[in-house]
């Protein structure tokens, strides 16, 4: 049997482009998701490496958008 995962944790897979509205830069930020903290919950943090000056941050899954 395996575990259970979350919808929101498999929409924000690794390997992923996110954007999400970045008030200090005063534009949306883009990133490439890096990873899930728990997988299993509703709302997980997601680890992304934004795309503006590659640093790597956790940020719940509420702020985060599919980038088209």
């Amino acid at each position: 049997m395996e575990p259970y995962v979350s919808s929101t944790a498999l929409k924000f897979a690794p390997g992923n482009f996110v954007t999400t509205w970045n008030p200090d830069l005063g534009r949306e930020a883009v990133g490439v998701t890096r990873a899930i903290e728990d997988p299993q919950e509703a709302n997980p943090r997601v680890l992304v490496k934004w795309l503006h000056d590659l640093s790597e941050e956790w940020i719940r899954s509420e702020y985060l958008y599919i980038a088209n």
